[in-house]
């Protein structure tokens, strides 16, 4: 009978280490704040955080580049397809960034949970926020439509104009403003579906980012939230009139599709020959976007600043502001 009991009590231990042993690399992580066997999806590195370094290694994974052991591959497939891919390298980045939420695998279980996310709240945390969610529009987004483009008077001419041409120059400057036909307009610039197209028609236009904004360049950063959903508005500080605009110069071209003084004297024909000393200023900048709080995808983004055309013009020194409206929907 002793026997008999030793042996079953064997049995029972040899079975015991042999259920240990099917989970060993989670066994041995590193401590974390999560409960026993519970890993972040992402965590590649295994030291508890999901990180640049695990995105980046994630996307080797997928191109070949790297090979991860059974149990780490599962903890790299972040969208659960059974595959790993780019799309689980971008999800771990934007998990590393605060876009997206962290997912808890339950190792023994199999089962998954979403960490409770920490809302931005303080302007670096939001401008930080924006800026990955912004940038992330571009190369992945399935489609960016422009729903609207405004352009409008944001006062009359200043300068020594002649009272007699001041009436008729803000008659024919009012009579070009208002929203654009959107049809006269190259389809690709409407509705951008390739990331060549979204580098062409979304602002920043041209580049493959859209927003290089830093805390020098703003002056509020807000957000709140409704419905599982961010609405993030940013003020950007003004730029004194330049002969220098473009993208990433100044404030307002970091973050929105500004004119050059060039492409003013490029487009007024013969009347260049009259024209000196073409500079740009910015103000009242505004961007506003909502993002959806569980992906971390724009959903919506519109545009709004005041850009003022300074020049000299047969002596005379006239500035012109303008007010120009962008908005746009994304599909994911």
């Amino acid at each position: 009978m002793k026997k008999s009991l030793k042996k079953q009590v064997s049995v029972l231990l040899c079975a015991v280490l042999l259920m240990c042993g099917i989970v060993p690399a989670f066994a041995q992580m590193p401590k974390n704040a999560l409960e026993p066997y519970c890993v972040y999806l992402g965590d590649i590195d295994e030291n508890g955080a999901v990180t640049a370094v695990d995105a980046r290694r994630i996307l080797q994974t997928a191109s070949g580049v790297r090979t991860l052991s059974a149990q780490l591959t599962s903890v790299a497939d972040l969208n659960r397809d059974g595959r790993i891919t780019a799309v689980d390298a971008r999800y771990a980045l934007q998990m590393a960034s605060g876009v997206r939420a962290k997912q808890i695998l339950h190792v023994q279980t199999g089962e998954i949970t979403v960490e409770e996310r920490n809302i931005p709240t303080t302007q670096a945390e939001i401008l930080t926020y924006f800026n990955t969610a912004i940038n992330g529009v571009k190369p992945n987004a399935k489609r960016v439509r422009l729903l609207h483009e405004i352009n409008s008077s944001a006062g009359e001419i200043r300068g020594n104009l002649p009272e007699s041409m001041r009436g008729i120059a803000n008659s024919l400057i009012a009579s070009n403003m208002g929203e654009k036909d959107l049809s006269k307009l190259e389809p690709a610039l409407v509705r951008a579906t390739t990331p060549a197209q979204r580098n062409a028609m979304f602002p920043v236009e041209n580049t493959n980012w859209s927003s290089h904004l830093t805390q020098e360049d703003i002056l509020s950063a807000t957000l709140t939230e409704a419905n599982g959903v961010y609405t993030i508005e940013i003020l950007v500080k003004p730029d004194v009139p330049s002969g220098k605009t473009g993208a990433d110069i100044g404030h307002n071209g970091k973050v929105f599709s500004v004119i050059s003084p060039a492409v003013i004297t490029e487009n007024v024909g013969t009347a260049a020959t009259m024209i000196r000393n073409v500079q740009i200023a910015h103000r009242d900048g505004k961007v506003r976007v909502t993002v959806d709080s569980a992906t971390g995808q724009v959903l919506t983004a519109d545009y709004y600043f005041v850009w003022e055309m300074s020049m000299s013009v047969l002596g005379m020194e006239i500035a012109i502001p303008f007010g120009l409206e962008k908005n746009f929907a994304v599909e994911w």
